[in-house]
């Protein structure tokens, strides 16, 4: 499960680790900026899927909105963070323990601050079809192999 992130977040993100690389305290670990900025962007690409605006563009369809979050106040970036970390987390579990590895989704998000809302897509599109309970085999989920999802993002700290 990874996170989509446009070039430009994956840009601001390398602008700031320049800005710690540059520091002293780096300079004393004997950290060549260089190693440390290319490790750096490494990292970023394994933990995000960076897309370009027209990539964006297909997964933010009506489609592929997994849910939308109304009344979030405080969208700051630390907020912002604390809720993608939640539902990497949630969708992780999912895909790892619940459905054992057989399918990896993306994740995008859509703050809308001035509304207070979050919009999370996911990818592969949700199957929007729910089995009635009698049709299901005993023991198995009585939804698609599409997770739920939650009910809120966490309280903030």
């Amino acid at each position: 499960m990874r996170p989509v992130i446009t070039e430009e977040e994956f840009n601001e993100r390398l602008k700031v680790k320049e800005k710690e690389v540059g520091s002293l305290e780096s300079f004393q670990k004997g950290v060549s900026p260089n190693d440390d900025l290319e490790e750096y962007k490494r990292e970023l690409r394994h933990r995000f899927m960076v897309c370009n605006e027209e990539q964006i563009k297909s997964i933010e369809k009506e489609e592929n909105v997994w849910e939308v979050y109304d009344g979030i106040d405080n969208l700051s970036k630390d907020r912002k963070d604390e809720i993608v970390f939640f539902f990497r987390g949630y969708l992780q579990y999912y895909d790892q323990v619940t459905r054992n590895n057989a399918i990896n989704h993306l994740l995008h998000f859509r703050f809308e601050e001035k509304k207070g809302r979050v919009i999370v897509y996911i990818c592969p599109k949700p199957a929007r079809v729910y089995n009635k309970p009698e049709t299901c085999p005993p023991g198995t989920a009585s939804f698609s192999s599409d997770p739920v999802p939650p009910k809120a993002p966490p309280p903030p700290y």
